[in-house]
């Protein structure tokens, strides 16, 4: 696995897994634009974009995390990569939700250091569905 600096073109280029296929209509080019002028990072292996990630600057020292990943990645190295990310970014507080509905986000957001929030109302995504929203503080 190699990883390099993200570029909006990333983003065409990865075969999302199932639980983030509903994104793909939010992956128009100002969206990948945006990403891209912000600190990220792209797995690949043998040409294959594995998976993107990155922290958009909201404040001084709050950020913001998203990722886009492949279909069957085991994604420990580039955890790794994405926790190292997170450090380097000079964020204090980077924020970061996940489908309500998919545990294997909320543990993937657990392992980079993440808690739970409880808020008492419901966060819902672009796609309507309930969010569940995380916060990781250095």
């Amino acid at each position: 696995m190699t990883i390099e600096p993200f570029k909006p073109g990333h983003l065409d280029e990865i075969d999302l897994q199932l639980a983030q296929t509903q994104w793909r209509e939010y992956r128009d080019p100002l969206y990948a634009k945006t990403l891209g002028e912000h600190l990220g990072v792209t797995a690949r292996e043998d040409g294959k974009v594995l998976a993107c990630a990155g922290v958009i600057s909201l404040e001084r020292d709050v950020g913001h995390a998203w990722a886009f990943v492949a279909r069957g990645q085991k994604m420990i190295r580039f955890r790794r990569c994405v926790q190292r990310l997170f450090e380097v970014s000079g964020k204090r507080r980077i924020l970061a939700s996940t489908e309500a509905d998919f545990p294997q986000g909320c543990r993937w957001l657990e392992l980079l250091g993440f808690s739970r929030l409880d808020t008492p109302a419901t966060f819902h995504g672009p796609d309507g569905r309930a969010h569940v929203i995380y916060v990781r503080v250095s």
